[in-house]
């Protein structure tokens, strides 16, 4: 959220696209919604599925107002509607996905291709990739289309490979996230018996594999 807690001051539009999924979709309005910086923004949820949409804005509608209302919101399924004039865009998108994952697991390894599993990397990771590779450009020509300044930030996997498509076959400023990172601090600290709080750290790698390098404590170093 650092990128887009620097334009705080002018209120702006973000919109996440692929708000009905139940993985991305809430934590990401929950991380606008409980980002100080971005206090006054409209969160546009956007959706092709109008019942998952719904239930996404139910959801986002009661973690807005347990946290005081600090953003306000909308939704729609129609893609000129969500995103123009959006300064930010979030996108989270995937078809059948976890079908899909399933087969990118067995077929490979019914043909002697073990993997861990098949989301982001071995054999498995090129037929997601060619799945969210395509749509994530059909996702980029709507914001071409409606809001070409945006700045696009990606958290579709395979997280590397669907980022260097944006780059190779768009203009639009982008960027990709993870949230293993802090996902990985947290479970670190837990297991150091340490506040989230009094670590701070920095970390280089490929998503999905981070590696953190530094890990000071904020109150000694």
């Amino acid at each position: 959220m650092a990128v887009m807690a620097r334009a705080a001051q002018t209120d702006p539009k973000i919109t996440l696209v692929g708000a009905g999924g139940m993985s991305f979709g809430p934590s990401m309005v929950n991380d606008v919604v409980h980002t100080p910086e971005l206090s006054g923004s409209l969160l546009m949820l956007h959706d092709i599925d109008a019942d998952r949409l719904q239930r996404a804005y139910q959801f986002a509608a009661k973690l807005n107002a347990a946290a005081g209302a600090p953003v306000r919101l909308d939704y729609s399924t129609d893609a000129a509607v969500a995103l123009e004039g959006a300064q930010y865009v979030m996108a989270s998108a995937e078809h059948n996905r976890f079908e899909y994952w399933h087969q990118d697991y067995e077929i490979p390894n019914a043909h002697g291709a073990t993997q861990i599993t098949g989301e982001n990397g071995g054999p498995g990771a090129v037929f997601h990739s060619l799945r969210s590779i395509a749509n994530t450009l059909d996702i980029c020509a709507d914001i071409e289309r409606h809001c070409p300044d945006a700045f696009l930030i990606n958290l579709t996997n395979p997280m590397s490979r669907v980022t260097l498509a944006i780059n190779r076959g768009t203009r639009i400023a982008n960027v990709g996230m993870c949230h293993e990172m802090p996902m990985g601090i947290n479970r670190l600290c837990r297991r150091l018996r340490v506040r989230r709080s009094e670590v701070t750290a920095k970390a280089a790698g490929d998503q999905p594999l981070h590696v953190l390098h530094r890990v000071p404590q904020r109150r000694n170093g």
